[in-house]
């Protein structure tokens, strides 16, 4: 059902025809559906032709991109987060279709990163005129990442947000978990060879881009167009020093701290509990120990 144009709409200037694989959740919330469809009925007002392909589990969005061949659609847009987006980078390894995002997800940093619009007007108008622009991932034993890798703290509360917690609660639902385990967590040290230099520390994320967790700075000099990616050592273990973190990137001075070093490198291993959890993207990805590599791969984003 096509929605009336908003009070004050401006029509949007002609641009020329694209073709788009939407994939999305049909799970998703009142809100997120009525913004989809505010993004769908700008683009087809533009003269792009959308197809629709609906996810009901984990690993469809994979497993569409997979399926696709080179020349099928002149992008991908995934209506949902980072764990999508990941996803479709994943399947879309073996062709040059570039990736556009529908920021519904619970975070959106790659959005953020790429500096969406919000609106969802704008964001088709976007959408149906950017040039794709290169994109690099990092790897996590072989599976490609985008945005960060992580393990410790941030880590653990990724593993014990639920998918049903996160759909009720969104970002709420990390931060009962941080405070859960504030106090239930054993802070164990990490080993980090970065580039054949060892290194530990009571936490550490692996960041492809500056923004963490929304639009939070963790690695300020981090870019997706640059190869390296920025290791953020936590030095400081326990519960007082992972709140004191957890403050500082709530007021944007994170990386100010002298407890915390920021490492430029291409070859990261990490190492400690086995069996630990390490999150890629907001998703549990893999578990010590891992090998981590920049540059693994790229891919094209739309993006102004």
């Amino acid at each position: 059902m096509r929605l009336p144009p908003e009070p004050g709409s401006i029509a949007a200037p002609a641009s020329p025809s694209r073709s788009f694989l939407v994939i999305f959740n049909p799970t998703a919330g009142h809100r997120r559906q009525l913004y989809l469809k505010q993004v769908l009925n700008r683009l087809t007002d533009l003269g792009c032709r959308v197809e629709m392909r609906e996810t009901t589990c984990r690993g469809d969005a994979e497993q569409f991109c997979r399926n696709l061949q080179p020349g099928d659609y002149d992008g991908v847009l995934i209506a949902g987060g980072d764990g999508t987006i990941n996803e479709a980078i994943n399947g879309l390894q073996h062709t040059d279709i570039p990736i556009g995002i529908i920021p519904t997800g619970t975070a959106n940093v790659m959005a953020c990163e790429l500096n969406m619009p919000q609106k969802p007007e704008a964001v088709a108008d976007m959408l149906a005129s950017a040039t794709p622009r290169m994109v690099h991932a990092g790897s996590l034993n072989g599976r490609k990442f985008i945005m960060m890798a992580g393990a410790g703290f941030d880590a653990h509360v990724v593993a014990a947000v639920t998918p049903a917690l996160k759909r009720s609660l969104r970002k709420m639902a990390y931060v009962l978990k941080s405070l859960t385990l504030l106090f239930r967590f054993n802070y164990p040290p990490y080993q980090i060879t970065i580039d054949g230099r060892d290194h530990s520390a009571a936490s550490v994320v692996i960041a492809n881009g500056h923004y963490y967790g929304g639009k939070y700075v963790c690695a300020p000099e981090a870019k997706l167009a640059d190869p390296d990616l920025h290791v953020c050592l936590f030095r400081k273990q326990g519960r007082l020093a992972a709140a004191t973190y957890a403050l500082w990137l709530l007021i944007g001075r994170l990386h100010k701290r002298h407890d915390i070093d920021i490492l430029r490198g291409r070859d990261i291993r990490l190492s400690g509990p086995d069996g630990d959890p390490v999150q890629a993207d907001g998703d549990i990805a893999g578990h010590l120990p891992v090998h981590i590599i920049a540059a693994a791969g790229s891919f094209l984003a739309l993006a102004e």
